[in-house]
């Protein structure tokens, strides 16, 4: 009877380590599944801010390049300018006797002038200037994003976004411009990275009938080569 008793115990006592075996297991997975499932929408809200980062920095971008050609083109003492008239000064002079021919000239002597060169140095000015002082003032910094509240852990998360512009100095070289864009959620941080073809000046400048210079500014923008 003893023996019985004593076997029952030792069951009884494996069975409850068994149970125990298994409830720590299942709250092992089911803390796992909450920490992956955490991480995985985390990552994803990191994602998102990025896009937004990157939704606000390209237009930004297009819009300031924009306005620097145009006031360039206006500027008579600008470099842009003085190389425009002198294409057009030697144009005029020259043996050209159609109004097609004459512009042809023109777009020749900037090509051999290397405007193209001077237009991509005003950008590179811009960008390392009046862009990154704005888009800085912005996003680049922790303490200009904003706070989320986390209903799990039940407290603040700080997010934002930083911009980068990775080409600054070679975009005359590589005809592009390259952006990057970092959201931050928390611990979560994801990049995008997406490349931006700039435009040759013969391809967005016109002339009307005075051969007088301009942009057809609603027609241009930048045109993503990649985004990834």
């Amino acid at each position: 009877m003893k023996n019985n008793k004593g076997s029952a115990l030792i069951l009884v006592l494996i069975l409850m380590s068994v149970i125990t075996i298994l409830a720590v297991s299942l709250t092992g997975v089911t803390l796992s599944e909450v920490l992956m499932s955490r991480i995985y929408q985390d990552s994803k809200a990191a994602s998102y801010i990025a896009e937004a980062g990157m939704e606000r920095a390209v237009p930004m971008l297009e819009h300031g390049i924009k306005e620097i050609i145009h006031d360039s083109l206006n500027d008579e003492n600008s470099i842009l300018r003085k190389v425009i008239n002198n294409a057009i000064q030697s144009a005029s002079s020259s043996d050209a006797d159609s109004e097609e021919a004459i512009k042809d000239s023109i777009y020749s002597y900037i090509d051999a002038n290397e405007a193209d060169g001077i237009l991509a140095n005003i950008m590179q000015n811009y960008i390392q200037g009046d862009f990154k002082e704005q888009i800085d003032s912005e996003s680049d910094t922790e303490s200009s994003g904003t706070d989320a509240y986390d209903f799990t852990l039940r407290n603040k998360i700080k997010t934002y976004y930083k911009i980068t512009i990775n080409n600054p100095n070679t975009i005359y070289q590589d005809k592009k411009i390259n952006v990057s864009s970092k959201g931050y959620y928390g611990k979560s941080v994801k990049k995008i990275n997406a490349s931006y073809k700039i435009p040759e000046l013969n391809d967005i400048l016109k002339f009307d009938a005075d051969l007088n210079p301009y942009i057809d500014l609603d027609e241009y923008s930048l045109n993503a080569i990649s985004i990834h």
